[in-house]
């Protein structure tokens, strides 16, 4: 009989006791199928990573396809391919040989390409997180074969019984392409011997994540290793025959299925800057699913550029002339706030923090009016205000809601913007006078 452990004081079901020698409690060293996914796992946070350096500078890459035409695919901002195969082995291994078949195999690929393509691919890359095999001047030296080509500029005049020409030979048989087409291909070659394990993209990720918009020194950990997690969730999706865009279209009585369906999966396979960032906003915990849902956005050009209406406001309920200045001052410090999330994401995702943040401004600036309406007699907007500026401390010293950075002021400063809307009073509602008046 399998015993089991007491049932927690929680509820939670427990756990079941596993007895010695079970499957459950043994490991078969001898199943591949982990290291398998180790391996997609180094590809996946390699192509993960030409995806942030579509956010890291303005020439960055403006495309990243995965597992079409190659492992990975760049292309770079002047409409140009970088083709990139990736190639695992483990360290105790041998380093990598010219003469080895997966590395004859890679040529042969980019081969094809050049002959597909012509001049759309301006280099082919091979990358390893292994080593390069360099003990000799000779053509199973990659770096030395390749270095030998660019210098002379291709194998012309080279006698047929060289070494170099014997070797382009081999690879032409093997591909079955043109002499010609093969050395386009190595003249075009970078070669990328990383000579780390199998983890060290996946660290390399991390580290860039931490470097893309500050986000390093802004989230904790957790939240970099979630955008790590997350985009290389979306560079897995990008290499599984997914499919985007209108699917419906599909169904269209008059489509031609197999057109729309390559067109479809092609744009699985793309990854653009607007996926990248979709990936890391989505990822923070101030993401949109934590958001408050109101009615309607904020656009930018609805912040008020002046406050006379709220001065009135707050006069007529009794507020001090100099907690007036507080309120002023805290509604630039909102604005700044939000101009800053404009410029660092968009604007659509400032308007939503700004509703969200709104929301919960109204509901403190609600229950400070109806507190102090009972414990005080009119005008007791100055009562308010310390009520108010209590609840908006516990709300920020809490933390039980996401406030993207914003401190007690940054609140105060909504509810003035409130105040010269009309949404909030700090006495009874009277006729305001506008500058059209």
């Amino acid at each position: 009989m399998i015993n089991e452990r007491p049932s927690p004081e929680d509820g939670t079901p427990p756990s079941p006791r596993l007895p010695e020698n079970s499957p459950g409690t043994t490991l078969d060293a001898t199943d591949p199928g982990d290291d398998v996914q180790l391996r997609f796992r180094y590809q996946h946070a390699y192509a993960a990573i030409q995806c942030l350096r579509m956010l890291a500078a303005s020439d960055g890459p403006q495309a990243v396809y995965c597992e079409n035409h190659e492992d990975v695919v760049v292309e770079n901002a002047d409409g140009k391919f970088v083709a990139v195969q990736v190639k695992t082995r483990k360290l105790s291994r041998p380093p990598f040989r010219a003469t080895d078949k997966d590395f004859v195999k890679a040529i042969c690929r980019f081969s094809l390409l050049v002959e597909r393509f012509a001049d759309w691919f301006t280099a082919f890359n091979f990358t390893t997180n292994h080593r390069f095999w360099e003990d000799a001047e000779e053509p199973a030296n990659p770096v030395y074969l390749t270095r030998f080509l660019r210098d002379r500029g291709g194998v012309k005049r080279l006698r047929s019984d060289n070494p170099v020409r014997r070797f382009v030979k081999d690879v032409c048989v093997e591909g079955q392409v043109d002499e010609g087409t093969v050395v386009a291909a190595l003249l075009r070659l970078k070669l990328a011997g990383h000579e780390s394990d199998l983890q060290h993209t996946y660290r390399n990720l991390v580290d860039a994540i931490g470097a893309t918009r500050g986000l390093g020194s802004t989230c904790p950990l957790t939240t970099v290793y979630r955008i790590a997690d997350n985009l290389i969730h979306r560079v897995y999706l990008a290499s599984s025959k997914a499919l985007d865009g209108e699917v419906a279209e599909l169904y269209r009585p008059e489509t031609d299925i197999a057109e729309v369906r390559d067109k479809l999966l092609l744009a699985g396979k793309r990854l653009l800057r607007a996926d990248v960032e979709t990936v890391i906003d989505q990822s923070l915990p101030e993401a949109s699913s934590n958001l408050l849902v109101t009615n309607g956005l904020v656009a930018a050009d609805l912040l008020p550029p002046g406050m006379d209406v709220m001065r009135q406001k707050l006069a007529a309920g009794g507020v001090e002339q100099e907690r007036v200045g507080v309120i002023e001052d805290s509604v630039a410090s909102i604005q700044k706030a939000y101009l800053e999330w404009a410029y660092k994401v968009e604007t659509k995702t400032a308007n939503e923090r700004l509703q969200h943040l709104l929301a919960l401004v109204r509901d403190d600036c609600a229950e400070a009016k109806i507190l102090a309406s009972k414990q005080s007699t009119p005008p007791y907007g100055a009562q308010m205000y310390t009520l108010l500026r209590s609840r908006l401390k516990d709300r920020v010293e809490l933390g039980s809601e996401s406030l993207f950075g914003c401190g007690e002021r940054h609140l105060l400063g909504l509810a003035g913007i409130m105040t010269e809307e009309c949404t909030v009073w700090w006495g009874e509602p009277f006729a305001v006078r506008t500058q059209e008046d």
